[in-house]
């Protein structure tokens, strides 16, 4: 399965703006590289399972949501939603883009 999304995200990569992982989901994202360096964050009741899958990633255990580059990630369903709504007000309203701003190193908490 990583392996089919190694290669999804693949040809994903020049196309996409952002990727936006809930819960448990960055895991398979960590698994792929994509999150190799950056900051993320996942449920804080898998955290130690989390953690120990991919120890390359900066996991942030305090933070509801984190954005690093163009990947949102966030601790669980109800974060999720706040993630879902800091994407939204950041780049869906009117006369905004993806490309105006950057979020780098952002986790709220």
């Amino acid at each position: 399965m990583i392996a089919s999304l190694s290669l999804l995200w693949a040809s994903w990569r020049a196309d996409t703006s952002h990727v936006i992982a809930v819960c448990t989901g960055s895991v398979l994202l960590a698994k792929t590289g994509l999150l190799d360096g950056m900051e993320a964050t996942s449920n804080k009741l898998s955290w130690q399972w989390v953690t120990s899958e991919a120890p390359s990633v900066r996991w942030v255990r305090a933070a509801r949501w984190c954005v690093s580059g163009k990947v949102y990630t966030s601790s669980g369903v109800s974060a999720g939603i706040d993630e879902a709504l800091g994407f939204y007000r950041r780049y869906a309203r009117a006369g905004r883009s993806a490309e105006d701003r950057s979020d780098d190193g952002v986790c709220l908490q």
